[in-house]
C-alpha cells in the first residue's frame, strides 16, 4: 500500500495489505500444492487503485511463471510456522537462486562470536558531552565505508554511557542493529581506532573468535549472499530491525585463512587512506566508495560468478 497509509507524526508504520479468495478446499494446480503470492513493494507511489493495479499485474505474471522483481510464490503449507511478511520470502527466493551447487563450507556466524552484545540502554535524558571523553559509536557513525571518527559523541569514562560489557576493542565488528538509514542500506564497519571506545543502544558489537576475519566478514555481509540474507531477517513496524538471533543464524563462507586476509590487506591499503578524508573531501569520499564496492565485487565474483550492485 502506499508509503503515506498510516504516516502521521509519532507514527511511521509500512501498511500491508492481504487478499484472501474463498474456495471450498485447498486447491492444487497440476498435482501441485496451493500457493500463496507475495509482493514486497515498499513505497507504492500513486492513488491507491492504480498501487492495486500494478500489484495485481506483477502477481499475474508472477502465478504464470514469470520472474518478476520482488513477488514470489509461497507453498501455503509454508505459512504456519513462518514469517508472513513478503520480505522474507522475497529474500528466501532469491538466495535460493543465486546459491546454487556451494563448493565451499558454509558455518553459522554465531559459531565463531565470541561476544555479541548492545550498548546501554539509559533512560531519563541525553548523554553528558565530556571532551576528553570515551566515544560513543551511535547509528550516524557508519557510512558506506567504515566509522566517520570525526563525528563519534564522547562521553564521561565509567559512565551509564560507559559500561564495561560493551566496551569495543580494535578489530570488533560493529552492525546497527535498527534504522531505514543505518541497517536498512547495510552499513557496518570494524572498529580501527586504538582508543578505548563503547558503542550507543541501537548498536550491536560482535566479536569474534579466531577462524574468521572481522574484515572478511564485513566485505562478506554487503555482498549479494550477505545483504540478501540480512534483507531477508530484517524486521519491524515501520523502523527495520534484526535480533541476535538472527546474527548468529547469518552463514558466511568459510574460506582459507590466508584468502580472508586478503580483503583486510585490501581494504587497509586502497580503501581506508580515502575513507578516512572522507569527512573533509568529497572526492576521497566517491573514491573510497567506489574502491570498496570493487573489493565487495571481488568477492561476489569469487562466490557466485557476478560483481554487486551499490547498497545505495
Amino acid at each position: 500500500m502506499p508509503a503515506s497509509a498510516f504516516r502521521r507524526p509519532g507514527l511511521n508504520a509500512v501498511a500491508h495489505l492481504v487478499i484472501l479468495r474463498r474456495t471450498s478446499a485447498i486447491a492444487t494446480s497440476g498435482g501441485s500444492p496451493a500457493a500463496l503470492l507475495m509482493e514486497r513493494r515498499h513505497a507504492g507511489r500513486g492513488k491507491l487503485a492504480q498501487v492495486l493495479d500494478d500489484m495485481l499485474y506483477d502477481l499475474r505474471r508472477a502465478r504464470s511463471g514469470a520472474e518478476v522483481d520482488g513477488a514470489v510464490q509461497v507453498p501455503v503449507g509454508a505459512m504456519a510456522s513462518c514469517r508472513w511478511d513478503p520480505g522474507y520470502w522475497v529474500g528466501q527466493q532469491a538466495l535460493t537462486r543465486i546459491w546454487g551447487d556451494r563448493r565451499e563450507t558454509w558455518v553459522e556466524l554465531g559459531e565463531f562470536i565470541e561476544l555479541l552484545t548492545y550498548g546501554p540502554i539509559v533512560t531519563g535524558g541525553q548523554p553528558v558531552k565530556a571532551v576528553d571523553g570515551i566515544p560513543s559509536i551511535r547509528q550516524g557513525d557508519f557510512t558506506e565505508t567504515g566509522l566517520q571518527a570525526s563525528r563519534f559523541l564522547r562521553v564521561p569514562a565509567g559512565s551509564a554511557h560507559d559500561p564495561p560489557r560493551s566496551r569495543v576493542r580494535a578489530g570488533d565488528l560493529l552492525l546497527p542493529r535498527s534504522g531505514g538509514g543505518a541497517l536498512g542500506r547495510n552499513r557496518i564497519a570494524v572498529y580501527e581506532e586504538d582508543e578505548p571506545a563503547n558503542i550507543g543502544c541501537f548498536v550491536d558489537l560482535i566479536r569474534l573468535r579466531p577462524g574468521l576475519n572481522p574484515y572478511y566478514v564485513w566485505v562478506f555481509l554487503r555482498s549479494r549472499l550477505g545483504w540478501g540474507q540480512i534483507r531477508s531477517l530484517i524486521n519491524g513496524v515501520g523502523t527495520p530491525n534484526i535480533s541476535f538471533v538472527e546474527i548468529r543464524s547469518l552463514r558466511v563462507p568459510l574460506l582459507d585463512l590466508k584468502e580472508q586476509a586478503t580483503y583486510e590487506h585490501e581494504y587497509v591499503a586502497c580503501v581506508r587512506p580515502f575513507h578516512r578524508r572522507s569527512d573533509e573531501d568529497s572526492d576521497a569520499s566517491s573514491t573510497a566508495h567506489d574502491r570498496f564496492q570493487k573489493i565487495v565485487g571481488r568477492l561476489d565474483e569469487r562466490l557466485i560468478g557476478t560483481t554487486s550492485p551499490p547498497h545505495d
